[in-house]
């Protein structure tokens, strides 16, 4: 008993409804007075049904750029099938393609287009008003044509940035009149198709395959083209030689007129052997990069000069193999020139509720610009010295009550400029 007006029935006096059956179903209004007469729902009867079962596939066959294939086929779900969906694709790769042959509920058809001498398998599916079914399994392999025999020693070359490839112009009962030529990254489900220059001598071809990324591995096939088709392809990979890897641990110091950089070798030197390090600068502000010219060397250290006091700026370092330079690694921004000198003077004593503090205005080096004071506080027997702040203090004097009372303490304070912290003066003991 229900007063809601829809409902979904899967099953009727405990027996579940059977997809292809063909149910009617009525409905009639109940009260508390009485039941009326039932009335036969309009549009019936209804057919349960799901999308149909996988086809099962026979084996293929080959004949001259075409693949013909033959099916059994499957439960239709309880709804007739409307058409098959048939898929080709090499056996060698992983992406599939969808052949065009209209709607039609055969089973059976002929994929045309296909290369001769080229490995393929398929797959189909049925489908129904529900929807597309499962894929039948793949099927066997099946080579179309008369084509050239498959390329036996295609080898590969690594180099800088390019793989070389040869190989012998295979047997053919026709004349091979080129070859075709796909590479891609491992792991890539797309291929690119070389579009130069294979070069032929006394039967053997050699190319090379440039723009490749080093340290990344390369899949490449060759097959042979002849009146037919293709040959299988031939297949084999290489990786161009790699670059060495950042430099790690890159530190840039100010060290008054110059910038002394310090720096760890590379995790990886590629394969090749690293024989210098360029060093790079910029100002911040700028974004063109310098080289310094510091010679050829394989120390992890350099002392960059002729820079200008009072600008900031940039420093890169990367390592050099034979094979070229690898990547760079940046370090923070550091100011150029002298940190200013110590407080000439630094007293602290209790007046009142508050410990007053007083030091010495600095001078700033030439070219340096003054930022602020650091003023810094521990108790005396305590190696940890605390920052209790920082831009607030721009004048020599400062008087605070945040201590415990009878416990001693001792300050120091800085000058900060854009160089960098300058040397600390510390204060007399003072006690709350």
């Amino acid at each position: 008993v229900s007063t809601v007006t829809s409902v979904t029935m899967t099953s009727h006096n405990g027996v579940p409804l059977v997809n292809g059956n063909e149910y009617s179903f009525r409905v009639s209004v109940k009260t508390s007075i009485a039941t009326g007469v039932s009335t036969e729902i309009n549009g019936g009867p209804a057919v349960p049904h799901t999308v149909p079962n996988a086809p099962v596939l026979n084996a293929p066959t080959s004949d001259n750029g075409s693949i013909g294939i033959t099916w059994s086929a499957p439960d239709n779900g309880g709804k007739p099938i409307s058409d098959y969906v048939v898929q080709y694709k090499r056996a060698s790769r992983t992406q599939w393609e969808t052949f065009t042959d209209g709607t039609s509920t055969a089973t059976s058809a002929t994929i045309t287009g296909v290369n001769n001498g080229v490995s393929y398998v398929v797959r189909v599916a049925a489908v129904n008003p529900k929807g597309q079914g499962a894929w039948s399994v793949e099927s066997t392999s099946v080579v179309p044509g008369n084509v050239p025999d498959q390329i036996a020693d295609l080898a590969a070359t690594a180099q800088d940035g390019a793989v070389a490839l040869t190989w012998t112009v295979p047997t053919s009962t026709l004349t091979v009149t080129s070859h075709q030529l796909q590479y891609k990254k491992q792991g890539d489900p797309t291929w690119t198709t070389f579009n130069g220059t294979i070069a032929i001598e006394d039967s053997v071809a050699t190319v090379t395959v440039p723009g490749l990324t080093n340290g990344e591995t390369y899949d490449f096939e060759v097959v042979a083209v002849n009146a037919v088709g293709s040959s299988p392809a031939a297949s084999t990979s290489a990786t161009p030689f790699a670059l060495p890897g950042a430099v790690t641990n890159f530190a840039a110091v100010n060290a008054g007129n110059s910038v002394a950089l310090n720096w760890s070798a590379p995790l990886s030197d590629g394969g090749g052997t690293i024989t210098d390090y360029t060093v790079q600068y910029r100002l911040a502000s700028s974004s063109t990069w310098i080289t310094f010219a510091d010679g050829v060397s394989t120390g992890l250290s350099a002392n960059v000069t002729g820079l200008s006091v009072g600008q900031t700026y940039v420093f890169q370092v990367a390592a050099k193999t034979e094979f070229g330079t690898g990547p760079f690694t940046q370090a923070g921004e550091v100011t150029v020139g002298s940190t200013p000198a110590a407080p000439g003077r630094v007293g602290a004593w209790k007046e009142g509720g508050n410990i007053q503090v007083l030091w010495d205005l600095v001078t700033m080096p030439a070219g340096v610009t003054f930022q602020y004071y650091q003023i810094q506080v521990r108790e005396v027997g305590s190696n940890d010295w605390s920052d209790i702040g920082t831009d607030l203090f721009n004048t020599e004097t400062f008087a605070g009550s945040n201590f415990v009372r009878g416990r001693t303490y001792q300050f120091r304070v800085a000058a900060i400029a854009n160089t960098g912290v300058g040397a600390y003066g510390v204060s007399n003991n003072v006690t709350f």
